[in-house]
């Protein structure tokens, strides 16, 4: 048996045959209750909280911290499980996203007054999520996009102009800036961080046009972000979905994870799961699958632009 599954193993490294699966989490915003549980229902933690998930990778877009008082624990949470994960062959992905972003700026107007006064209040928390502090020398190394199973993972959306830079480029100018190699005073690291175009108000971090454009104009965007970056999908957070469910749009190309799932939103629990035979919606109660459409007419002549309203 160890043969056999060695073998399997090599061929999956070697000629890319399996990419085994991934798990994708949306917006947690403190609250460790509703993360726990979106956890177990994809049996990646255990009733002791300890790593289950072998060699499965997680991915959370982002939007950890703020809003509900849990953001510290479930930081810590992860810090472990991203351990624990390595050791079983498996993977924690963490991106950034624009809550990250607000607390490495000391921007703390998200923070309840309890994790305020249990960071230890406004000085000690900014030193905590500084280039050099225990919790911000950790999470501002991690990047801004990932990609797997031709599926493109960011906090808010890829338009075409940033896609267009290409994954290794955007993750490289979020690090420079937000590790940079020589002291800077508060003032001018802040100002280093907020002229990266990554971090503008259009960038992957923030823009919302992807989720709340027009749809033929936010699906001709996608469609082009995803034939640059080589991928089939897109999956966002960012833009929470107060009905509670994942959602599909452009033919299931774009698919919105932020399901307002913390208890400072009311809403409920979710995950992606994403394997090789196909994504699905996970819940407490039930699994949704989520198929790709067919692609679209792209290029439609003027006056048929209704066409699109079938495809999303």
């Amino acid at each position: 048996m160890p043969t056999i599954l060695f073998f399997v193993s090599f061929l999956c490294l070697l000629f890319v045959l399996c990419d085994g699966k991934l798990v994708a989490l949306g917006d947690l915003h403190g609250d460790l209750s509703a993360t726990l549980i979106a956890l177990k229902v994809t049996k990646l933690i255990g009733e002791s909280q300890q790593w289950i998930g072998n060699d499965t990778t997680l991915v959370q877009t982002g939007d950890i911290v703020d809003r509900g008082p849990d953001s510290l624990a479930i930081y810590s949470l992860f810090r472990r499980l991203k351990n624990e994960a390595k050791d079983s062959g498996g993977n924690v992905v963490m991106l950034q996203g624009n809550h990250e972003l607000m607390n490495y700026l000391s921007y703390f107007h998200y923070v309840p007054r309890q994790e305020m006064t249990d960071s230890g209040g406004f000085h000690t928390r900014t030193l905590l999520f500084s280039p050099t502090g225990s919790l911000g020398s950790w999470l501002r190394q991690n990047p801004i996009v990932f990609k797997s199973h031709r599926v493109v993972f960011v906090h808010a959306g890829l338009l075409p102009s940033f896609a267009a830079m290409g994954i290794e480029q955007l993750n490289n100018q979020s690090l420079s800036a937000l590790m940079p190699t020589i002291e800077l005073d508060s003032q001018r690291a802040r100002q280093v961080i907020l002229d990266q175009p990554v971090f503008s108000g259009d960038g992957p971090l923030h823009t919302r046009d992807l989720v709340l454009g027009p749809p033929v104009l936010a699906c001709q965007s996608l469609v082009k972000s995803l034939e640059l970056l080589e991928a089939e999908r897109m999956v966002v957070g960012h833009t929470p979905q107060f009905q509670g469910s994942i959602l599909s749009r452009c033919g299931g190309r774009l698919l919105v994870i932020d399901t307002a799932m913390s208890a400072a939103y009311g809403g409920i629990p979710s995950a992606l799961e994403v394997a090789d035979d196909g994504v699905t919606a996970v819940y407490e109660s039930h699994r949704v699958p989520l198929p790709l459409g067919p692609p679209p007419a792209l290029f439609a002549p003027p006056g048929s632009e209704t066409d699109f309203l079938d495809w999303f």
